[in-house]
């Protein structure tokens, strides 16, 4: 098995600091580079907390980030897919009305 480390600079944004100047490392199992793309997504959203803020991170319009977002099925808003579970759940308990 491959280890690699991929570090991400984080830069300064709008006069103001996303963890600017901080090296966070993220570790790969393989070279895979549809994991790793889905990595990098993931890490990014969850360290920004909007997907204007992680595309600007990753250098990539929120266009492109939100394509990848569904490409990889990424659960963003985090919990969005378990609410919408027990949404479905509850319509169906109560005949769907």
């Amino acid at each position: 098995m491959h280890k690699m480390y991929v570090s991400i600079l984080f830069l300064l944004y709008r006069g103001r600091s996303i963890l600017y100047g901080e090296d966070m490392s993220i570790q790969l199992d393989d070279l895979n580079l549809h994991k790793a793309e889905q990595l990098l997504c993931e890490t990014a959203l969850e360290e920004t907390g909007t997907i204007v803020d992680a595309a600007k991170l990753l250098g990539i319009t929120r266009h492109a980030l939100k394509r990848r977002i569904v490409k990889y099925n990424i659960d963003w808003p985090p919990g969005r897919r378990a609410a919408l579970r027990k949404l479905a759940q509850q319509q169906r308990r109560s005949g769907g009305r």
